[in-house]
């Protein structure tokens, strides 16, 4: 019997349908769902302009101010610092909001005991980590499809967790 599911989520479409297919498995299996995102430190370009769009900050909240008096070198560390990172707390705005419209697909879906987590961390680690101290009968993750050589050279978060995960998992397409 499936007691306990967890879903990882990271905002992609795979994603959301497993948090679909979690909702529905959960809701007929009367299991208890845990939703976890883990926040996203890459892709720093597109997660602005969906903190914009989403209004969970606005374009001053990027600026680190420099003062005129640093030197030309520090200015420019700064700035590149600033324009490939983003603050800790608009990442957890991003990360709320993602797993809330995963919360929402499996609620939509039958799901009724779900919780949610948003961890900081390796994605791999995190997930291990919230399956067992969640005692995860099951996990379920979206595929990101990124093929079988990418896949050899630098392995998936779905792959590694399936090979080393305490529970069965289940990759959506």
């Amino acid at each position: 019997m499936i007691k306990t599911m967890l879903v990882a989520v990271d905002g992609s479409d795979q994603s959301l349908k497993a948090a679909a297919l979690a909702g529905e498995l959960a809701g007929k299996c009367e299991s208890r769902l845990v939703v976890l995102h883990v926040l996203l430190h890459r892709d720093l370009a597109n997660l602005r302009r969906m903190a914009e769009v989403e209004h969970l900050a606005s374009p001053q909240d990027f600026q680190l101010g420099v003062p005129p008096a640093i030197a030309q070198d520090v200015a420019a560390s700064m700035r590149e610092i600033a324009e490939n990172t983003l603050p800790y707390d608009i990442l957890n705005k991003i990360g709320k909001s993602i797993a809330a419209s995963a919360e929402q697909a499996a609620r939509e879906a039958g799901a009724q005991d779900i919780s949610t987590l948003i961890k900081d961390g390796d994605p791999v680690e995190e997930i291990l980590t919230a399956a067992r101290s969640e005692s995860a009968d099951l996990i379920l993750l979206g595929s990101r499809g990124i093929g079988p050589i990418g896949s050899m050279i630098m392995g998936s978060v779905s792959n590694k967790v399936s090979q080393s995960a305490p529970c069965s998992c289940v990759t959506v397409k």
